[in-house]
């Protein structure tokens, strides 16, 4: 087991990805490809639903297990989707499935069948994820950019930008688009979660007469209802949870995240040619996957550190006059320096985890 190599999985995507960009021929991992597909295989697919008992298409989704630390993933599904299997089990649990619809965590070794869900728009009709520049000088609007595969198909980048300044005012600029010829298209993420616990941050109270304003204090727990298994999620867009920046964000409550997450694949749906930018999503879109992991996974958290002691936040007091000094000068600008510290405290004992490839 000593000599197993190790590489990590954003090292091996992007050899994969180097590789694939360089051979003149078409590269496909793995021994066999058409006999072999990778863990985390996502299959979309079209299911026409029930006219006549008002259930409408939809798209749903079949994906290949993966396994992390050798631990069946969950996701969840409801129960009309759910395999054999899983009803078994949640039968055997006695657990309430009388409603077709209620959400259930199906294993993904049982194959259930999952829901798509809200997309987001991506090229023409999106919605705006900022602005850059000021208002003295130039404001433009910024959208998600179409990837260049997609535009290769037809499909356009956001037309409408709105431009201009305080002094000459503000405009909108429309781009120019076929709308006979033109595309649209739709995504969400699907991304994996492994719970674990996590450093909090607490400060008690000091006392003026020792001219101590605070100790600090890093506990490791979960404030409840961890998941014993990783789980997958699928949502209209992928967020990374933020790391604290400043010290500011200790006063917010912002403190270790109680899990470790990556996007697994992000699923695309493109439209025929010609198609209004707020058509619904049905069965004339094509969907198309791009992967950011292709492997089974391993997963640690840190190991929670020593418990060597942390100095508590001490300000220098003068109790005989000059209050008024002491509250403006003496707390005002140590403060800042002692919840910087903190929070370099809180960054270095956390308990946040990596994954790897196997």
């Amino acid at each position: 087991m000593k000599n197993i190599p190790l590489i990590r999985h954003e090292s091996w995507n992007s050899l994969v990805d180097t590789i694939s960009r360089r051979l003149p021929l078409r590269f496909e991992a793995g021994p066999n490809p058409r006999k072999w597909s990778h863990p985390w295989k996502i299959s979309p697919f079209w299911d026409n639903g029930d006219e006549e008992n008002g259930i409408a298409g939809q798209w749903l989704f079949k994906i290949k297990p993966g396994f992390v630390n050798g631990v069946e993933v969950t996701v969840p599904t409801r129960v009309k989707d759910a395999g054999e299997r899983t009803i078994t089990r949640l039968t055997e649990a006695k657990e309430d499935i009388k409603d077709p619809e209620r959400m259930v965590d199906a294993f993904l070794t049982e194959w259930p069948r999952v829901e798509i869900g809200e997309t987001r728009v991506i090229g023409t009709g999106a919605e705006p994820t900022g602005l850059v520049g000021s208002a003295l000088t130039s404001i433009k609007v910024v959208y998600e950019p179409v990837p260049k595969f997609f535009t290769n198909l037809g499909v356009t980048e956001a037309h409408i930008e709105f431009e201009g300044n305080i002094t000459s005012g503000f405009t909108f600029k429309d781009g120019q688009e076929d709308p006979k010829t033109a595309r649209r298209l739709r995504s969400c993420d699907v991304s994996l979660w492994k719970d674990r616990p996590s450093a909090k941050f607490e400060v008690y109270p000091g006392s003026f007469l020792d001219g101590s304003f605070g100790a600090i204090y890093i506990t490791y727990n979960h404030s409840g209802g961890m998941k014993k298994n990783p789980y997958l999620r699928i949502s209209e867009k992928f967020v990374p949870p933020i790391e604290p920046e400043d010290e500011m964000a200790l006063l917010e409550g912002i403190t270790d995240p109680e899990f470790d997450v990556f996007k697994v694949a992000s699923i695309y749906f493109v439209s025929q040619p010609g198609v209004e930018p707020a058509a619904p999503l049905d069965a004339t879109w094509t969907p198309y996957v791009k992967y950011n992991h292709f492997w089974n996974l391993a997963h640690s958290p840190q190991s929670i550190p020593d418990s060597a002691p942390i100095e508590p936040i001490r300000l220098t007091t003068a109790l005989a006059g000059g209050l008024a000094d002491i509250l403006i000068a003496t707390i005002l600008a140590p403060l800042n320096n002692q919840l910087n510290q903190a929070l370099q405290i809180l960054k270095s004992r956390n308990l946040r985890g990596a994954f790897w490839s196997l």
